[in-house]
């Protein structure tokens, strides 16, 4: 295949189309690297050990090594089907790939594909470390060794967005129900919220709920309400707002500060930010039959 190298006008960065090859080294597979002629990474800027942007029908990223002495092709990207699934492509597809635009990320959220685990900080630590320099994207598959297996996370979310790396300093949010389950409870958000809500209210024995706006007046046991009031607020001072929960017993508030519930952006879009724990709590259905 020969190589045809891309110069982007704007940015000056230049990418190439690649073919899509198997990773020849099992050592190679699981541990986010790409493997690519000397003459392609020349063309495209990079050294060994860079990170490189792939995009196929979604975009992912791996570091690049050259290909082994005997297996230098140019027009050739080796990658395991870890990095294929992210990127959205096939052995013997074509792929476009350049020198990747990197953040550090502050915050990552993983949860496991297929398997229940039981989260502690000692295994938080131990994923940590194992994706500590790793490049990657919201979305992507992360194989980490565990047990003598390679247990597949997914990549729920990142900040910043786009291709990040995991420091030290980065704080890691982990799940222990699988993405899937995640996802299809998600796909009914207000239901997924009930559950949240009514698991938090069991486990802290609340009598009352109040959704309210920081350093405001405004408060409501309609979670709708005060959406809209933060809506309103966000557009007119032009700044994310927070809404908070509070949870109340008949001696007063279980958290004098509330727990976090949702930010509302100046464009009207929410995230909701409620603890994990308390959807951990709600899916596997701990202490939901006592709150419902």
């Amino acid at each position: 295949m020969a190589m045809s190298v891309h110069k982007d006008p704007e940015t000056g960065s230049s990418s190439i189309r690649l073919r899509v090859a198997e990773a020849k080294q099992p050592r190679d597979i699981g541990r986010g690297m790409a493997r690519i002629g000397l003459s392609d990474m020349r063309a495209i800027g990079v050294g060994m050990g860079d990170v490189i942007e792939i995009q196929g029908r979604r975009r992912t990223a791996a570091k690049v090594w050259p290909a082994h002495s005997k297996d230098q092709r140019p027009g050739l990207i080796r990658i395991d089907s870890y990095i294929r699934r992210n990127c959205g492509t096939q052995i013997n597809e074509c792929v476009t790939v350049k020198k990747a635009k990197v953040s550090y990320a502050t915050y990552i959220e993983l949860a496991p594909v297929d398997v229940r685990i039981s989260v502690n900080n000692n295994l938080v630590r131990f994923v940590k470390d194992r994706m500590i320099d790793r490049p990657v994207t919201r979305g992507d598959i992360v194989p980490i060794l565990m047990f003598g297996h390679l247990i597949p996370f997914q990549v729920v979310d990142t900040k910043p967005s786009g291709i990040v790396k995991v420091r030290e300093e980065t704080e890691v949010s982990l799940h222990g129900i699988p993405f899937s389950e995640m996802y299809s409870a998600r796909k009914n958000k207000k239901h997924l919220r009930f559950r949240c809500l009514k698991w938090a209210e069991a486990m802290y024995t609340a009598d009352e709920t109040w959704f309210y706006i920081p350093s405001r007046e405004e408060r409501s046991t309609d979670e709708t309400t005060i959406e809209k009031i933060a809506r309103k607020i966000a557009a007119e001072e032009k700044k994310t707002i927070e809404i908070r929960v509070e949870l109340l017993e008949k001696r007063g508030s279980i958290e004098p500060e509330g727990f976090p519930w949702a930010e509302i952006n100046p464009e009207g879009e929410i995230r909701y930010t409620y603890p994990k724990e308390w959807l951990d709590g709600a899916l596997s259905n701990r202490l939901y039959t006592d709150a419902i």
